[in-house]
């Protein structure tokens, strides 16, 4: 059971792809109720986001560990807030 920040990375990664490709095989059928539909493009656009965020996460902590710096909980929150899209000050 590992609980470090690269598998935390790729586990919210692969939970993004995999919402997204759900959503794909779920909703293209939805597009007679107009509401569905766009509720259906809505969360479709943020999973897809999110993948390429969580891209960005694991790039960023790939660098962070190949310069050596020391990381603390507030980057893996960082890290979390980014990968999700929420912007945060700290």
């Amino acid at each position: 059971y590992i609980r470090s920040e690269r598998s935390i990375i790729l586990v919210n990664f692969c939970f993004s792809i995999l919402a997204s490709n759900l959503l794909i095989l779920l909703g293209q059928s939805q597009t007679l109720n107009k509401g569905l539909c766009t509720v259906t493009a809505a969360f479709l656009h943020f999973f897809f986001l999110a993948s390429f965020c969580w891209v960005l996460t694991e790039a960023w902590q790939s660098y962070l560990a190949v310069i050596g710096k020391t990381r603390s909980r507030i980057i893996r929150k960082r890290f979390l807030c980014l990968g999700w899209g929420k912007y945060t000050h700290t």
